[in-house]
């Protein structure tokens, strides 16, 4: 199934396409339900982009992959100017829209979408414990015997300063 969607549209008509988009590729994996509405309206084409996805994460705490719905709604406006079809400079830069071919790359404009959405630090729960920072077993699963006291050897240096009650070293 094509993901390019034409542009190429009469004055007042518009357009709707339900998609399955598959993401496999470029550090995404998703499945997303997507619907894109075109028209052509009297200040230019206005493209709607509904999505609703499963995508895949890797927890920064315990590095187990889990599944994260998201749904997103994003607009792109394309207005009619002497030189032709203009666009804002965020969606220039997303590289989605071809004016030379008048259409859009459906798949390309998901997979930024929902690249732009994930978290920095992507979590499978709040609770999540993460890992023993001395054995590595994933503390979700269970418990070991380390020391929770634990202290990073590079920073013992810092635990024989003293200060004064000025602040002083």
């Amino acid at each position: 199934m094509t993901t390019i969607v034409s542009l190429r549209l009469e004055s007042g008509q518009s357009e709707t396409h339900n998609m399955h988009i598959v993401l496999a590729e470029d550090g995404v994996k998703a499945k997303a339900d997507t619907i894109v509405h075109v028209a052509l309206e009297e200040f230019g084409i206005m493209i709607s982009v509904s999505i609703d996805a499963d995508i895949e994460l890797v927890c920064s705490r315990c590095v187990e992959t889990y599944t994260k719905n998201l749904k997103l709604e994003h607009s792109i406006i394309l207005s009619q100017s002497e030189k032709g079809w203009e666009m804002d400079d965020d969606t220039l830069a997303m590289g989605v829209v071809n004016l030379a071919e008048n259409n859009i790359d459906i798949k390309e404009l998901v997979r930024q979408l929902l690249v732009e959405s994930q978290d920095m630090r992507p979590l499978c729960s709040e609770e999540c414990k993460g890992l023993c920072p001395v054995c590595g077993i994933n503390l979700n699963n269970g418990s070991c015997n380390c020391d929770d006291k634990f202290q990073d050897p590079r920073w013992s240096k810092l635990r024989n300063i003293s200060f004064t009650s000025k602040g002083e070293v």
